[in-house]
């Protein structure tokens, strides 16, 4: 399974890429638990939301994680501590 993700929720460099993804928005209810995710935390709102999920690697995990930041940098720039946040999800050990 590929990994799922909305391509507008991030802010990729040029050389940035994740090839064979799904351009749609992620389901936390639909992820697989043996893969990593990447979770996006509303601090206003106080509320979890997917931003990828299904991602194979760390390094993949990592890559969206710091392009998601670098979105939520430009586009909420005057939030201030309300920023929303990012993580990523580990895998569940069987």
């Amino acid at each position: 399974m590929p990994p799922k993700f909305k391509t507008e929720s991030f802010d990729f460099k040029e050389d940035e890429t994740v090839p064979d993804h799904t351009d749609e928005y992620p389901d936390l209810d639909k992820k697989d638990p043996t893969k990593f995710s990447v979770e996006g935390r509303d601090t206003y709102d106080d509320t979890d939301y997917a931003v990828a999920i299904d991602v194979d690697d760390f390094a993949t995990a990592q890559l969206l994680s710091s392009a998601r930041k670098r979105q939520i940098n430009r586009t909420q720039e005057d939030a201030g501590s309300i920023q929303d946040q990012t993580k990523i999800v580990y895998p569940k050990l069987s």
